[in-house]
């Protein structure tokens, strides 16, 4: 059963990425630039939080809970070790 969701998961991520692209077929008379940045909202911003939202029961308790111990060990990615 785990395999068949596993492979059917795979297959529907397929799909969605071969379609994302779709939409910008619609919108041949915007320059590439305003179609890419509706693109990034939609698709990078408003569409994650929206389905963040509908699968995880509590996702602000988890994201609060988890934010101090992030700002604690961000700076330490922006550091180059030579």
């Amino acid at each position: 059963m785990q395999t068949t969701l596993g492979l059917f998961l795979i297959v529907l991520a397929g799909c969605l990425q071969g379609l994302f692209v779709l939409p910008l077929t619609f919108t041949r008379r915007w320059q590439w630039e305003h179609s890419w940045a509706a693109f990034s909202l939609f698709g990078m911003l408003l569409f994650n939080w929206l389905i963040a939202l509908v699968l995880l029961p509590h996702a602000f308790a988890a994201y609060s809970r988890n934010f101090m111990d992030a700002r604690r060990f961000s700076p330490f990615f922006a550091l180059r070790v030579t």
